[in-house]
């Protein structure tokens, strides 16, 4: 399991969603090869779980959500997170597995004219929210030297300081995996400039 793409797509009324699964499978295996999808609720349930065929190096599925709970921004509400969980099976055989977490949320963009320029704001699941924030940098010269108790400690005084967004500026820089799934957790949204 090469990458796993998750855009969610939640309904205008926000009591259902779609969650859309595209798995990239790197594999010269001869026998065809299945990818079993669970999609487990903050609580441990299940939510929603299907099987597929790999073909052409993808595994692609839909899955659907009744009653999702949504993942808000910090300061508008909570942040769960769904567990996405990928394995690669050929006939009863699990050739690989991987998991990640999904907030079920509908981030907009809203440019609306006005007599003179536009609106800019961001809207999350129907709500205008204030995306009170700063730029983040990487927080040594040295990337090698930054641990995830450095980041949870500066993202942590990101909450405390009632930010709801981040912009990473970085230089070209992409984060560690530590620093956006704890953005999920604390409820930052990620500008990735």
């Amino acid at each position: 399991i090469v990458e796993v793409e998750t855009p969610v797509e939640l309904a205008s009324d926000c009591k259902s969603a779609r969650v859309h699964v595209k798995a990239v499978i790197d594999s010269g295996a001869e026998t065809a090869l299945n990818a079993r999808l669970r999609l487990c609720a903050p609580d441990g349930s299940v939510a929603a779980e299907s099987s597929v065929p790999v073909q052409s190096g993808l595994a692609q599925a839909v899955l659907e959500v009744a009653a999702p709970k949504l993942w808000w921004p910090n300061g508008y509400g909570e942040q769960p997170l769904y567990r996405l969980e990928v394995e690669l099976q050929g006939g009863t055989q699990t050739l690989d597995a991987t998991a990640l977490r999904v907030g079920l949320r509908r981030l907009r963009l809203i440019e609306k004219p006005l007599p003179e320029g536009a609106t800019f704001y961001f809207e999350v699941n129907g709500r205008p929210i204030f995306c009170g924030g700063a730029n983040w940098i990487p927080a040594d010269l040295v990337t090698t030297r930054v641990t995830p108790a450095r980041i949870a400690a500066l993202l942590d005084e990101a909450v405390a300081a009632n930010m709801t967004m981040l912009r990473v500026w970085g230089g070209g820089l992409y984060e560690s995996e530590d620093f956006y799934d704890l953005a999920d957790e604390l409820g930052i949204l990620v500008w990735q400039g």
